[in-house]
């Protein structure tokens, strides 16, 4: 998020959608950006062509079909959108100019100047970055993913073209990872989750060799050691990869092949590394449907039926993740109500169960966390044991301010959206 971003304290007006043109059909879709400055949305009108627009203009150009509406991290509008069945990706208001038979999954790098997208053309797959198309694509791709700084995309790939009535293909090994057109030299029975890593240059993913050999590949060279299951990989800031592993019936975890912690777990998984050496953090469950967080082997005292969206603030020192009741805590002997959630910070449940509780964010400094929430269907804020005086129809994710004394709440009321600065004392 940019420094310069404007922190003045207050609320103000962005847009007001009864202000756009009477004959709209729908909205398809309604974004606000990082910064809280701009409104996008994609408007249906009766005659079916779509429109994209911002703060209450609508851009000239029209589109048989327009979805997946984002902001990138520097606060552009972008959209997929189709003419007579062909697909393209449209920033601000230029269309990329090469056409696809169809395009998805755009993603940005965290300064927002690289953009990539999964492609298929003529029945073949790969991936576009800014606009330049792998010169080649794949009879089949999936598990697309580019690196922070966006310099490098990869997916796993199907190495060549097999028959439809081939019964016996499933045992060839015929999937490997593609890593900026490049293919590795190994392949496998399957390959999943590939993990770039712009600090390192490393790409590592989990791959089968065998029916029962589940292990991880860096670079296409794949571990010795195999285990009966892997979910995905992190890649440590000095080249060191980790992965959950099944081993015995349990998992562990391993680091570069080697178990570094035991397998004595039923489940482990959603890991995460803060900066340095300061270990791995990771969702784990030592017994049947109760989850917790584990640092280093350590774990915490208190366990949840669900665990989920496992935050670290600046340095890894602070842990933020969401805990799920598996049932209504206020009607705990009925199988039919829905789960309620909370933010747990450092061991330490926020008060108050909600409907939903959004990914936590953390503060630059690491000592405020705070999230979105829903109640009913109106959304709100906490703040770690506080929460925001007022409530929304509709809410995205809040942003500390650099120093970490403000917040920046972005949010629909009615037909008005807008962007709210707050102060944190002014969560009670």
């Amino acid at each position: 998020m940019p420094h310069d971003l404007d922190w003045t304290l207050g609320e103000r007006i962005l847009c007001d959608l009864a202000d756009l043109p009477q004959e709209v059909q729908r909205f398809v879709e309604l974004q606000i950006s990082p910064d809280g400055e701009r409104v996008g949305y994609i408007l249906s009108f009766p005659e079916g062509e779509c429109r994209i627009g911002s703060n209450g203009t609508l851009q000239e150009d029209e589109f048989d079909n327009a979805w997946m509406l984002r902001f990138t991290p520097d606060n552009r509008l972008t959209a997929l959108v189709s003419n007579l069945g062909a697909w393209s990706l449209r920033e601000e208001e230029a269309t990329w100019p090469e056409e696809y038979d169809y395009i998805w999954n755009p993603l940005f790098s965290v300064s927002g100047d690289v953009t990539s997208a999964a492609v298929q053309k003529g029945g073949m797959y790969g991936m576009v970055r800014n606009q330049a198309t792998w010169e080649e694509l794949f009879p089949y791709a999936t598990d697309y993913a580019m690196s922070e700084d966006g310099s490098i995309c990869c997916c796993v790939v199907q190495t060549r073209s097999l028959s439809e009535g081939d019964i016996t293909a499933f045992r060839e090994k015929v999937f490997s990872v593609a890593v900026n057109e490049q293919t590795w030299a190994w392949s496998f029975l399957n390959a999943w989750t590939p993990v770039p890593d712009s600090r390192t240059g490393i790409t590592a993913a989990v791959v089968r060799r065998d029916y029962q050999d589940y292990t991880v590949a860096v670079d296409g060279l794949p571990w010795p050691q195999g285990f009966a299951n892997v979910w995905e990989p992190l890649i440590a800031g000095n080249g060191d990869v980790y992965a959950p592993v099944q081993s015995g019936g349990k998992w562990g975890l391993a680091k570069n092949g080697d178990l570094v912690w035991p397998a004595r777990f039923n489940q482990l998984w959603h890991l995460q590394a803060g900066e340095g050496d300061t270990g791995i953090t990771a969702i784990v469950s030592l017994q049947f449907g109760q989850f917790t967080v584990g640092h280093d082997d350590r774990l915490w005292k208190r366990s949840y039926p669900v665990l989920t969206d496992l935050r670290l603030g600046l340095g890894g020192e602070r842990t933020a993740v969401v805990a799920g009741s598996g049932m209504n805590p206020e009607q705990p002997d009925s199988c039919f109500t829905s789960p309620q959630w909370r933010l747990v910070v450092d061991d330490r449940p926020v008060n108050g169960w909600f409907d939903q509780v959004f990914p936590p964010v953390f503060s630059p400094d690491g000592g405020q966390v705070a999230a979105r929430i829903k109640s009913g269907k109106r959304f709100g804020y906490i703040l770690e044991n506080k929460t925001y005086p007022q409530d929304f129809d509709m809410a995205w994710d809040p942003v500390f301010s650099p120093d970490g004394g403000r917040v920046l709440l972005r949010v629909r009321e009615g037909d008005t959206l807008k962007r709210i600065v707050a102060t944190l004392d002014e969560f009670r």
